[in-house]
């Protein structure tokens, strides 16, 4: 990875961890980014595995392993990635992975489950 595109992964980890924290999650990074997943979130009721890509893309190696690790420890597999609509800022866009195919993701924000648990 090139160095640009070092700082670039770096700067989105860092605004995922504080977008969680800032909605209440404690989250650990992990060193290096060599686990299965680059943060975990913890909140009472949800706990929530984050890899970050700059393209929001896993390959299905990966999105395999990152998925089976999440669902095996009773997380919520989620990818943070870069988003922009027009001229607004950049933000971080999380998407839940709910399949094992590319297709099978949904939009995800924080207290999606709880939000689930309290739907009629």
């Amino acid at each position: 990875m090139s160095g640009a595109n070092y700082r670039r992964g770096a700067d989105l980890e860092r605004a995922a961890k504080h977008h969680l924290e800032d909605n209440g999650y404690y989250v650990i990074k992990s060193a290096g980014s060599k686990g299965v997943a680059d943060l975990v979130a913890i909140k009472p009721g949800e706990t929530v595995y984050v890899q970050c890509k700059l393209d929001g893309y896993l390959t299905p190696a990966e999105r395999v392993r990152f998925r089976q690790a999440a669902l095996a420890s009773g997380a919520v597999p989620i990818v943070a990635r870069w988003a922009k609509e027009g001229r607004a800022a950049r933000h971080v866009a999380f998407r839940e992975l709910t399949s094992m195919d590319p297709a099978g993701n949904r939009d995800w924000t924080p207290d999606h489950a709880i939000r689930k648990e309290t739907t009629p």
